[in-house]
């Protein structure tokens, strides 16, 4: 017989293989549907996503429901009180609502359609004829976050390792440095985020020859999420056991070599717990981005859904950011569990 652990080792690898087919799928129509020209290709692409998505997103969305109402009642099985019980039923609530208005809203666009295409056109009006300008921001937020997540990577590991070996009674133990760095750290992340954008409009113009696009969005974002996350990785890397630094000093290694097989190995876990939280940090930074001039799906929800008031704009765009959301924090959950001693 398959022991617990096997069987939810077999259940996370189902978990990630549909995970991978669900994020090639949206990459493959992301790209073909970014291609200039094509227009056959691009309707027969948008029409296979169509008829692939709502039949995913429902059952996705029931097996959700399903799932955490099964984990509730186990959790209360287990671990019961009335604190547990009060909390459980307000949340079963709020889902079951939740469930049943949009069950609701669905039903109410199935009943006089007759096609597919007319139920899209009674469940979400605006947002079939605003779907070119939805596609372009969706590769715009994409843009803003693979770009500044990849810079933030190098500048937020470098900060945060320096952090941690030039604390004092560290291997490179130089207080000086660590005060600079530390209170520089402190000082850019107590800055809010739409503030920030408004005073590196100078530099962002200098730097890139322009303060608004995507272009103009990748320094700021840079700049607010580079603190972040090097706080992040220093928070990870100070939970390694001194006694392994310790041992690894005890035989001679030089400190670049600490900082690499060491820190950066045995704190790799926590890193992409960090940067799954900093992705997730980004994605709520590029929509906040959107409201001065970056574009993106922020931009698209303030244009549309609230300026113009078309609550299936802003329904659909909480849902893709929902989806986004999910994706990476998945992912990450997963790595860091693999990656775990």
């Amino acid at each position: 017989m398959p022991s617990k652990q096997n069987k939810k080792a077999r259940l996370n690898s189902i978990a990630l293989y549909i995970l991978i087919g669900v994020i090639a799928l949206a990459v493959t129509g992301a790209v073909v549907l970014s291609l200039e020209g094509m227009e056959d290709v691009k309707a027969k692409v948008l029409s296979a996503l169509t008829y692939v998505m709502y039949p995913a997103l429902f059952g996705a969305i029931i097996i959700a429901y399903l799932y955490a109402l099964y984990a509730s009642v186990k959790y209360i099985v287990k671990n019961f009180s009335i604190g547990h019980l009060i909390s459980t039923i307000v949340v079963v609530a709020a889902l079951s609502l939740i469930l049943a208005y949009g069950a609701g809203v669905v039903w109410e666009a199935m009943k006089n359609a007759d096609t597919l295409d007319t139920f899209q056109q009674n469940l979400i009006p605006n947002v079939i004829k605003t779907k070119k300008e939805l596609f372009r921001c969706l590769k715009q937020t994409l843009q803003m976050v693979g770009y500044s997540s990849l810079i933030s990577a190098g500048f937020g590991i470098l900060f945060g390792v320096t952090l941690v070996v030039t604390e004092k009674g560290n291997i490179l133990d130089c207080p000086p440095i660590y005060q600079l760095l530390d209170k520089l750290i402190n000082v850019f992340r107590s800055i809010p985020f739409i503030i920030l954008v408004s005073l590196l409009i100078k530099t962002t113009r200098s730097l890139v020859g322009t303060s608004i696009g995507v272009t103009g969005a990748i320094f700021p974002l840079v700049v607010a999420t580079v603190p972040f996350f090097s706080r992040q990785i220093h928070s990870a890397l100070c939970e390694i056991d001194p006694g392994v630094v310790e041992a690894a000093r005890s035989m001679g290694l030089h400190p670049v070599s600490i900082i690499f097989r060491v820190y950066l190995r045995e704190g790799l876990p926590g890193m992409i717990r960090g940067a799954t939280i900093t992705i997730v940090n980004i994605i709520a930074l590029t929509a906040m981005a959107g409201a001065v001039g970056a574009g993106g799906l922020g931009d698209y929800a303030i244009r549309y859904g609230y300026q113009r008031v078309m609550m299936d704009v802003t329904v659909v765009t909480i849902i893709i950011i929902l989806v986004m959301v999910t994706l990476i924090q998945t992912l990450g959950t997963f790595l860091e569990r693999k990656l775990s001693h």
